[in-house]
């Protein structure tokens, strides 16, 4: 029997209510040569007998004894894979059923892309609509959005297993934001790419990871891009600058608000001697960047006012949080606060 082209890493834990239809989205894929590794990560829900009702041969099952946690479940199902290529999948999710087609195809065609992801739609618990996300597609303009925050979704991605393994997978040592540590080291190894077309469904509820586990995941994302920018530019910025590139909602001191227009001065520069950058990227990072120096100009204005957003923002549940977002009052707060 010969290995499968994909294997699709599925990490479920206490997942009864929408395990069934994230699987299901999988094995209704159009592109056919694919496993699918399901670890329960100790669940002490349905989560077991719902899969049990699945008797699909790609379907790989593995259980952890107890809880081990995503990021040590992640790495041991990429243990069992037998694939040319690695798909993420989370259990609250949904799949486009040409997902797996689409992304083969472009690794076919993009030989030195090693990392693609795809459009997302947010959806609240019960699948209706919050969000379309679409992301950077080209490598040069993914490599500068990671240095401001997401380029890509975890969930969407397929990564080549080559490379995974070279880099030895994901770090333990972070429980929050594995995703963003494990790009951070592949950015400087391989292309990334996007497909601008929505091709997953991502829930957002209470309890999902990036719900329950918010100011944590924040404070490892400005960790791992003071890391990046230190291998990068060879020089190590304060913490406090990373923390507010990645929450620029957030109060900055007077005190630091020349190295972080520096800062992102200095990454711009980078960007320009780096790559070979067409005149529409360099326009757009020209205009990127004067954007983000009017907000770093403005990052030690009104304390209070953005404290208080902040704390509201952060104890609103995770679907009025995105509709808000999206809102015209949403948009014209996070820029003028």
């Amino acid at each position: 029997m010969t290995n499968p082209t994909v294997s699709v890493l599925l990490p479920v834990y206490n997942g009864e209510k929408f395990i069934a239809e994230a699987v299901q989205s999988m094995l209704e894929q159009t592109y056919r040569d694919f496993e699918l590794i399901v670890i329960d990560d100790g669940s002490t829900d349905r989560t077991a007998a719902i899969l049990d009702q699945f008797h699909d041969t790609r379907i790989l099952r593995l259980r952890n004894p107890e809880n081990l946690g995503l990021v040590r479940s992640l790495n041991l199902a990429a243990q069992k894979a037998q694939g040319k290529y690695l798909a993420r999948m989370d259990a609250d999710d949904v799949s486009h059923p040409a997902r797996l087609e689409k992304q083969v195809k472009f690794f076919e065609l993009n030989p030195e892309v090693g990392v693609v992801g795809t459009a997302v739609r947010q959806t609240d618990a019960r699948g209706r609509a919050l969000s379309t996300l679409v992301y950077p597609e080209t490598h040069e303009l993914i490599f500068w959005r990671f240095f401001f925050g997401l380029a890509l979704q975890h969930p969407t991605v397929m990564l080549r297993a080559d490379l995974f393994n070279a880099v030895h997978g994901y770090n333990e040592e972070f429980p929050c934001a594995q995703d963003t540590e494990l790009w951070s080291r592949l950015l400087e190894r391989t292309k990334f790419a996007n497909l601008p077309e929505v091709l997953h469904y991502r829930r957002m509820h209470g309890k999902s990871v990036g719900s329950a586990h918010y100011a944590a995941q924040r404070r490892y994302d400005a960790e791992i891009r003071r890391a990046f920018f230190t291998r990068v530019i060879g020089s190590t910025p304060s913490l406090a600058a990373c923390e507010w590139l990645v929450e620029p909602t957030r109060f900055l001191p007077t005190a630091y608000k020349a190295e972080l227009i520096a800062l992102i001065g200095q990454f711009y520069k980078y960007m320009e001697q780096t790559f070979e950058l067409t005149p529409g990227v360099r326009a757009y990072l020209k205009s990127n960047m004067q954007r983000r120096l009017s907000a770093a100009r403005l990052s030690d204005r009104r304390p209070a006012v953005k404290f208080i957003f902040r704390v509201v923002r952060d104890n609103l549940p995770i679907a009025t949080r995105h509709r808000l977002k999206q809102s015209k009052l949403g948009r014209f707060l996070a820029r003028y606060i």
